[in-house]
């Protein structure tokens, strides 16, 4: 993820800068392949999204959540291990 990309993109669709890095985030925990018909990792966000985005309920799906919260657990404790 490269930061000016994603602030370039951002603003060439009009997206919402806080949630165009949690989808990109999203991808680097994941995968490329990671896109989705609904939610934050909608491969192509239209009104329903920014809609959301508006309300701040844009959020992942309930599986993608799950393996998101798994990963950052697993990151933590790696951290942990080694001082």
């Amino acid at each position: 993820m490269y930061y000016p990309t994603v602030v370039l993109r951002a603003r060439r669709y009009f997206m919402d800068l806080g949630a165009a890095i949690v989808h990109e985030v999203g991808h680097v925990i994941l995968g490329r392949n990671a896109h989705t018909p609904e939610c934050v990792m909608c491969g192509a966000w239209g009104p329903e999204q920014f809609e959301l985005i508006g309300a701040g309920r844009l959020e992942f799906s309930r599986d993608q959540a799950k393996l998101v919260q798994m990963e950052v657990k697993r990151l933590g404790s790696e951290g942990k291990q080694h001082p």
